[in-house]
């Protein structure tokens, strides 16, 4: 027996140096390869993990272990990933991960993709969790820049077409607005000419109905009609020629001498409607005396446009309010538009990424397809810049500021 015994204990002996040199192997294997691989206990906490996963990171060995894998993550990629790897530990299966999003120590924001094993000892009982994964950032922007440059290609094309249709329909409206126009102020020399009759009929014979009221009402509110009719066909003409502008196609040059308060009013004028169904309270204000800036006013208006409606599509109720104003500010020679809402404002965790092209929220809600991104590379053309402030159910606040033109180029008024 003892001889057995002592065969056994060499054998197990072989057994566990051959399982410890196969261990030593994997994890040289582990620490070379190029993608990401990690252990993690139960709880998420980081266990194991090669050299690949520091340099995704930017973390040193000392600073990630230990440390649980959802500190690296946003709110809304960790609620994700404590839901998967939930999923995976109640039902034994490996799961796929696709575009998860992870924040480096530099602050930058990365993604990758993988997938996450259940560990078990030899008991068959659950251990922890095995990942691997790989850095596709560079394939999500190369992805991200393309699906760009078709939306643009895209928008394009629609301001073709709407260029088109407006040309056609402002003939059209055009015309009949002008015989409007044209008409109303004779009927209104008419309206003088026989006043005076119908006031001595009045006078002799007493109130009688004229249009469904009596006369005596009639009388005041005959001139009020008249200057609410010509008003109207000077807003339409208004509407038009701000249609006819926006889709016209601006010149490359963006040295022209712009007046933001002008580009300001024509792009109010084009989202007036859905100003009118979001909010109550709207106000805005125009800086006095503002000098020029040098740019092109249609690519400017698109981003004020762009802006009122990201505010509009943010406000919780028609009582939040939006404010636009315009000031110079002469120390630094900027001229400075501020566009803000009591909306439900950004979380600060996304504030500095609002321009960056992964922050995409609202291209499915209409408007004239220009993002923050795109608004923000039309603003950097013009030698500005955006700033963000927000606070999450309370608003969000924009400034744009843009270099003044030089002191000789004149001042709008």
């Amino acid at each position: 027996m003892p001889s057995l015994w002592h065969a056994l204990r060499i054998e197990q002996g072989k057994v566990e140096k051959a399982l410890q040199e196969s261990e030593k192997r994997y994890r040289e294997i582990l620490l070379n390869i190029e993608d990401g691989y990690l252990e993690l206990d139960l709880s998420g906490n980081l266990k194991f993990f090669n050299p690949t996963v520091c340099k995704y990171s930017g973390y040193s060995a000392e600073e990630l272990i230990g440390r649980n894998n959802r500190d690296l993550m946003d709110e809304r990629q960790s609620k994700i990933a404590y839901d998967t790897f939930n999923e995976v530990y109640r039902t034994g299966r490996s799961c796929l991960i696709h575009d998860w999003e992870f924040i480096r120590k530099d602050g930058q924001r990365r993604y990758f993709e993988g997938s996450i094993n259940l560990m078990r000892n030899a008991r068959g009982q659950p251990i922890g969790f095995r990942c691997f994964g790989r850095d596709t950032t560079e394939r999500k922007l190369a992805e991200e820049k393309d699906r760009l440059h078709q939306e643009q290609l895209y928008q394009a094309g629609k301001m073709i077409a709407l260029g088109t249709l407006v040309s056609g329909v402002a003939h059209e409206i055009n015309n009949p607005n002008n015989f409007i126009m044209l008409n109303t102020p004779l009927l209104e020399e008419a309206w003088i000419g026989i006043r005076p009759i119908l006031d001595e009929y009045y006078e002799e014979n007493g109130d009688f109905i004229l249009g469904g009221l009596s006369y005596s009402e009639m009388r005041s509110r005959i001139p009020t009609l008249f200057s609410g009719i010509v008003d109207g066909t000077r807003r339409i003409e208004q509407i038009i020629e701000d249609l006819k502008n926006y889709v016209r196609k601006g010149t490359a040059d963006l040295t022209e001498p712009v007046d933001i308060n002008q580009v300001v009013k024509s792009a109010l004028s084009l989202v007036s409607h859905m100003v009118r169904r979001s909010t109550r309270r709207f106000t805005v204000r125009y800086g006095k005396n503002l000098p020029f800036i040098n740019g092109n006013a249609q690519r400017l208006e698109q981003v004020i446009i762009n802006l009122v409606q990201n505010a509009c599509q943010a406000l919780p109720n028609s009582q939040a309010g939006i404010a636009v104003s315009t000031t110079f500010e002469g120390r630094s020679r900027q001229v400075v538009l501020t566009v803000e809402d009591q909306g439900e404002g950004i979380p600060a965790e996304n504030l500095p990424h609002v321009t960056d092209t992964f922050y995409t929220t609202r291209y499915d809600t209409g408007g004239v397809g220009l993002g923050l991104s795109i608004s923000s590379k039309i603003v950097e053309e013009h030698g500005g810049h955006m700033r963000f402030t927000s606070e999450p159910g309370r608003g969000t606040r924009v400034v744009v500021s843009l270099p003044a033109a030089g002191a000789n180029t004149g001042v709008m008024t």
